[in-house]
């Protein structure tokens, strides 16, 4: 299992996805998350955003953190963020923490993008 998780970002008219490559979250990688989230909604004023996190097999708490912080900062904007997971142990913590009723959750990048049109 690689620690080396790859972030890329594709930026369409009405929103970005970004995509979270590798099966577990390091650290870092939550900070780059992070950094990519703020200069989105910040800087570039993207305000519709799909969180690809179908490849992680687990997520840790920095990476949740980082979700809902900009979450918190997309909604004072009327921004919206969508995510897409997979494993049912990424699901999971999200439904522990109850952040699966706060957070639009689906399986896949067609109804991920519905929400947006």
């Amino acid at each position: 299992m690689s620690n080396n998780n790859t972030i890329s970002v594709k930026k369409f008219e009405r929103y970005s996805i970004i995509k979270i490559s590798g099966e577990i979250v390091s650290l870092s990688t939550s900070f780059r998350l992070k950094e990519i989230l703020n200069n989105l909604i910040v800087k570039e004023k993207v305000y519709q955003i799909i969180l690809d996190l179908s490849e992680l097999k687990f997520i840790e708490s920095s990476l949740i953190g980082v979700i809902v912080d900009a979450y918190k900062s997309l909604i004072m904007i009327n921004g919206k963020m969508n995510l897409i997971v997979k494993a049912r142990s990424v699901y999971e913590r999200f439904e522990v923490s109850q952040l699966d009723k706060l957070l639009r959750i689906y399986d896949n990048l067609d109804d991920a993008k519905k929400s947006f049109i």
